[in-house]
């Protein structure tokens, strides 16, 4: 069981009270033990850190709690990610190939990599150190996947995608499908053939029965450092930036380039063929038209800046009442008392 110093020593932190209290595991607020770690990353959550039974609290350098034991970071948010696995480690699967596996014999599989049951590994595919393909999984080659990646069930691989270092595959993700390319010619749709491949840079994590489609003749392209939600479609020849968000049931269009440290909300989307810069936001339900600029915020369809649809909504939420005023049918109340 690690101590309260112990802890604050891996993420860095701080100690107000008994650091070396032993703690035995980590909880919510809600479900902690008298001898759990909890945490408060969100202020309006103090009340309730006060009343908790953790007797141990990992929270920001400004909190202070009376009667409890503070291990304090100035981003207790991101100090959580590193302490969760201190309790909550997940042994990996032992190096090894399942006998159940079907790996192709023109395949390189690292001696320290694992293979699940059900899996299957095509000709041409190259699994780097460490890496874990869980049960029901399907790699064709051409593929070549780094080091410490994750592919979890029935993940599909396409050929000609390269997946860089510490890559995580969520279950049901699809990789270097066909991009919807097709020519309309004398009454008939016809296929343009996608052969560009995907490349998926280091750190980026792509979330389950999310879809990333293989570019014409060049790739499709995540940055690294990327994470992408469940339910998300990457549209064919897309280039995502560096440390951008993209939260669930988002969709992109084809040949659209998207900057670095970027963030679309949920259910927002992009045309194609635009460039939307860096440190770009992109609220919920959003429909991005046009090419946005360098640190803008933008919502509603057809997008426009932020601060512009907050006034647009409001004029429109008064629209009635004005409509009444101007038949000369007010019942006496102002807009001021309704905005």
């Amino acid at each position: 069981m690690p101590t309260v110093r112990e802890v604050a020593d891996l993420i860095g932190g701080s100690v107000s009270g008994d650091d070396a209290f032993q703690l035995e595991n980590i909880a919510t607020l809600e479900t902690a033990g008298p001898r759990d770690l909890s945490f408060l990353t969100n202020p309006k959550y103090a009340r309730e850190a006060s009343s908790s039974p953790a007797p141990a609290l990992l929270c920001h350098e400004d909190v202070s709690l009376e009667g409890k034991i503070l291990i304090r970071h100035s981003d207790p948010y991101w100090a959580l990610s590193r302490v969760i696995p201190l309790f909550r480690k997940e042994a990996p699967p032992r190096p090894g190939i399942h006998p159940g596996a079907s790996v192709d014999p023109e395949s390189r599989v690292d001696p320290s990599a694992f293979i699940g049951s059900g899996a299957v590994i095509g000709s041409g595919v190259v699994i780097g150190p460490r890496t874990v393909i869980h049960p029901g999984a399907a790699i064709m080659g051409p593929t070549t996947l780094g080091e410490d990646v994750i592919v979890y069930p029935n993940v599909t691989i396409y050929p000609r995608c390269r997946i860089g270092n510490r890559v995580i595959l969520q279950a049901g993700t699809v990789i270097g499908s066909d991009g919807f390319g097709f020519a309309f010619h004398e009454g008939a749709y016809h296929k343009i053939p996608q052969v560009g491949g995907v490349v998926i840079e280091d750190d980026v994590e792509i979330g389950a029965n999310s879809t990333v489609d293989a570019g014409t003749l060049t790739p499709t392209t995540i940055g690294q450092g990327t994470k992408i939600d469940n339910l998300v479609q990457i549209a064919h020849n897309v280039q995502i930036g560096r440390h951008s968000v993209f939260v669930a049931q988002v969709g992109i269009s084809g040949s659209t380039r998207i900057g670095n440290y970027c963030v679309f909300a949920g259910q927002s989307g992009a045309v194609g063929h635009i460039k939307i810069g860096n440190r770009v936001t992109v609220t919920a339900r959003t429909g991005v038209t046009r090419d946005v600029p360098d640190g803008k915020t933008v919502s509603g369809f057809p997008s426009r800046d932020h601060h512009q649809w907050l006034k647009e909504l409001a004029t429109l939420q008064r629209l009635p009442r004005t409509i009444k005023a101007l038949k000369g049918e007010t019942d006496g109340t102002s807009d001021r008392e309704d905005s």
